[in-house]
């Protein structure tokens, strides 16, 4: 797959980030497609159907859906780790007071600095 033309999508919306009408370059090449991947269901990506998030996993009326989204999350990154495109991954989530999932996914990317990306299912 070529990551080379990685493009800005906002986190919390997906919407493409523009600059002057044109598509703007993500922060780093790493969030780029961090947050790609999390835009992405798990076998939609044609692809890499293997590229994506299972969010069927945060149900969050289930004992241990914290941990199984934290290990979910972990594996749909790998690809990016494995790229050489970040380092010390972290993930953690936590449920949240309305019964939801709060995610925290911090990273350090090789071309920028610390990266926190955060997010509710």
């Amino acid at each position: 797959m070529n990551v080379a033309h990685t493009l800005s999508i906002d986190p919390q919306t997906g919407d493409l980030t523009l600059d002057d009408g044109h598509p703007a370059p993500p922060p780093s090449e790493a969030v780029g497609l961090v947050v790609w991947t999390l835009r992405t269901v798990y076998g939609t990506c044609p692809a890499a159907r293997d590229l994506g998030v299972r969010w069927s996993i945060a149900q969050t009326d289930v004992t241990g859906a914290p941990k199984a989204l934290e290990k979910e999350l972990a594996r749909a990154l790998q690809w990016v780790a494995d790229l050489g495109l970040l380092r010390e991954l972290a993930v953690t989530v936590t449920r949240t007071g309305r019964g939801r999932l709060q995610y925290e996914i911090a990273f350090d990317p090789p071309d920028s600095m610390r990266t926190t990306i955060r997010g509710t299912v």
